[in-house]
């Protein structure tokens, strides 16, 4: 009698360790999905940032542009809420090489312009917000180089 016990109690042991294998199984798979969706959530976001700095490039001069625009839906998730707000401000740019880097043609002082874009929206999976921006600068055209087109080009500042 007391070996049959002995083996139940063994038996409903190892049916509680498999099912906590199979529950963290299950969790971590849940995580990963959560982390695959807050990934494509702030790659739209980003996408969200750049095109509107890109967009509004010529119209922001040390003034604030704010875009409400929603409920925005992809594939099977929406972000909530979301807005993008550029902040564009007119000066002097200083630029140097870095640690790794010795550009010869870099422009130490250029006047330009400074534009920050933000892309938020309502996290879909705590509370709170999430953030992507984009950094660039414009310089102004410089009629003493060959290259009077500069005006036109985007410098995009962002870190990967």
């Amino acid at each position: 009698m007391n070996q049959r016990g002995f083996f139940t109690i063994v038996g409903l042991c190892l049916l509680v360790v498999s099912a906590i294998f199979i529950k963290g199984i299950q969790e971590f798979e849940t995580n990963y999905s959560r982390g695959i969706t807050n990934y494509e959530a702030e790659h739209h976001l980003q996408n969200l940032a750049e095109s509107y700095l890109i967009e509004e490039r010529n119209f922001i001069e040390n003034i604030q542009v704010k875009h409400n625009l929603g409920n925005i839906s992809y594939g099977d998730y929406t972000l909530k809420n979301v807005t993008v707000e550029i902040y564009g401000k007119y000066g002097d740019i200083h630029t140097q090489n870095g640690d790794y880097t010795n550009f010869e043609n870099l422009p130490k002082d250029a006047p330009g312009k400074i534009i920050l874009s933000v892309a938020s929206c309502d996290s879909p999976f705590i509370v709170g917000k999430m953030y992507r921006r984009a950094l660039a600068y414009i310089l102004d055209d410089d009629e003493t180089t060959e290259d009077v087109d500069e005006s036109k080009t985007i410098h995009f500042m962002n870190d990967l």
